[in-house]
């Protein structure tokens, strides 16, 4: 098996530094051909738009929680959480960010109704409303963020109770935190 080197940013700086323009260009293209990710990073690079990258990651949620084998949810909350780190890193504004953690939370929420969740995929809808109180705290939105969740999951038709109800504790906790 090859070992592969882990290659620090000062080292890859310098590497960088020493190529031609061409074999830049011939790096960048491989890399795209090559790795899904770094192609999604570039288009959007190129093409920032958020409404698509969004609705690409609804589909995703979608797909991972409707993942089924006799009607216990195979969804992969680790892939989940890489793909919500992996639009952050993106560097999406605030509220489409925002728009995807809720996203996450309605999608456990209308799955619920179908499939048998485990305490990993509930946690999941936890971490969601987290990350949604802690950011807009940090930026003095509290208030709209839980008009948002209130609109957004407490009044969906769709959501069941117990996604409600943990929505509703994770909401109360972080209130007793602060």
């Amino acid at each position: 098996m090859h070992k592969f080197y882990k290659m620090s940013k000062a080292n890859l700086k310098k590497e960088v530094s020493q190529m031609s323009a061409e074999q830049l260009r011939e790096i960048i293209l491989d890399a795209y051909d090559a790795v899904p990710e770094i192609k999604q990073y570039f288009e959007y690079f190129i093409n920032p738009d958020e409404d698509k990258l969004l609705t690409d990651f609804s589909e995703f949620v979608k797909k991972e929680f409707y993942r089924s084998k006799r009607h216990n949810c195979k969804a992969r909350v680790l892939v989940v959480k890489r793909e919500l780190k992996k639009m952050q890193g993106f560097g999406m504004s605030y509220h489409k960010f925002n728009n995807a953690l809720l996203i996450v939370v309605v999608h456990i929420g209308i799955a619920d109704k179908f499939v048998y969740l485990t305490d990993a995929h509930r946690k999941l809808v936890d971490f969601c409303i987290e990350q949604l109180l802690a950011r807009a705290d940090k930026v003095g939105q509290y208030s709209d963020i839980l008009k948002r969740i209130d609109e957004t999951i407490i009044k969906c038709d769709y959501v069941t109770f117990d996604i409600k109800e943990r929505c509703r504790i994770a909401v109360r906790n972080h209130k007793e935190q602060l």
